[in-house]
């Protein structure tokens, strides 16, 4: 796949920025991608757009974003105090000889982040209620098995998947070649009812009901009685 004059090779996926906020909807934002590139937070794009063309990103950044994101919406800290510590936990999320990341409770009352024998302290973070810590851990797990397999599966939305081997990681019902937005094109501007489903059924005899809906309220259509 050749992105401007970057070769990407296949099965590693490429991603617009606008399709990076579309599969972490609805709190992602393009402002905030592309302040984490200028910060070197999420290291380089893998194409910098120019005008007429879009900046690119790969897979690793874009869990490393929904990394990201699910620890600000926790710890609420603003990114200067936590970059460092940010920075040491995304290297070893996808080090090559990783070992799950573990956040805890330190004896000082800091939200601690442990990987094998190492561990930092995340700064300002003592207001994390406790109870959200082994949420904290399951999603560096999730993400990190995502970042195994290829596939990430989009939040809140169980039927639906950016696979890196399909389509190059565009939004698809789970094991299938089908598009979240082929799905969307079947609707009546952004308002889809029951004969709209049942269209897809007919194209898409495998599909069942519930991915549909699913698919049809990723791509922001209104279902209507």
């Amino acid at each position: 796949m050749d992105i401007g004059r970057t070769l990407v090779p296949l099965g590693q996926g490429a991603f617009s920025v606008p399709t990076i906020c579309r599969i972490l909807q609805p709190r992602m934002t393009p402002r905030k991608v592309h302040y984490w590139l200028d910060t070197q937070l999420i290291g380089d794009p893998v194409y910098k757009g120019s005008p007429g063309r879009s900046t690119i990103l790969s897979f690793q950044q874009l869990l490393k974003i929904a990394i990201v994101q699910r620890l600000r919406d926790e710890f609420k800290v603003s990114l200067p105090k936590v970059r460092e510590a940010f920075t040491w936990l995304l290297d070893r999320q996808f080090a090559d000889d990783w070992r799950e990341l573990r956040f805890t409770r330190g004896t000082d009352g800091r939200v601690v982040v442990s990987s094998g024998l190492e561990s930092i302290a995340i700064p300002g973070a003592q207001g994390v209620l406790d109870s959200v810590l082994p949420d904290l851990t399951k999603h560096t797990k999730e993400i990190r098995r995502a970042w195994e397999s290829g596939a990430l599966v989009i939040p809140r939305r169980s039927t639906l998947v950016s696979n890196v081997r399909v389509l190059a990681g565009s939004p698809t019902i789970s094991g299938t070649r089908i598009e979240t937005a082929i799905i969307a094109s079947f609707a009546d501007g952004l308002t889809a009812d029951r004969s709209t489903i049942q269209e897809i059924r007919r194209n898409y005899p495998s599909l069942a009901v519930s991915a549909i809906r699913q698919a049809l309220e990723f791509e922001s259509v209104r279902l209507v009685a």
